[in-house]
């Protein structure tokens, strides 16, 4: 039960359900018909708990491994990363090539 995708056109009080077509909407914003715009309270989401710094490998070895290993690209998987995990905070440094990103935990 609930193990299968179906496409609904109405969902009621209780029923879990996910939205696609809308590429402005985050978690915990309340989607309504025009005529009734009462949104829901705002969700709290616990603050980050551990920070590190990510940053382009720079070494004799760099480039070795993986295939997207460039600022440009690693810079675009983490605000790709923004999009779907609200407890996620990326933050620029003064490197062009390094981000310091918290979150809640080491399996984060």
């Amino acid at each position: 039960f609930g193990l299968k995708r179906l496409e609904i056109q109405e969902a009621k009080a209780g029923d879990l359900i996910a939205v696609s077509g809308m590429e402005d909407i985050f978690v915990g914003e309340t989607v309504t018909p025009v005529d009734h715009q009462d949104a829901l309270p705002i969700l709290h989401i616990d603050e980050p708990t551990l920070q590190m710094t990510f940053l382009v490998n720079n070494s004799p070895f760099a480039g070795r491994e993986g295939k997207f290993v460039t600022a440009r690209k690693i810079e675009e998987r983490l605000m790709a990363e923004l999009q779907t995990d609200v407890s996620l905070r990326v933050e620029p440094t003064n490197s062009p090539d390094a981000w310091t990103v918290s979150g809640r935990g080491e399996l984060h």
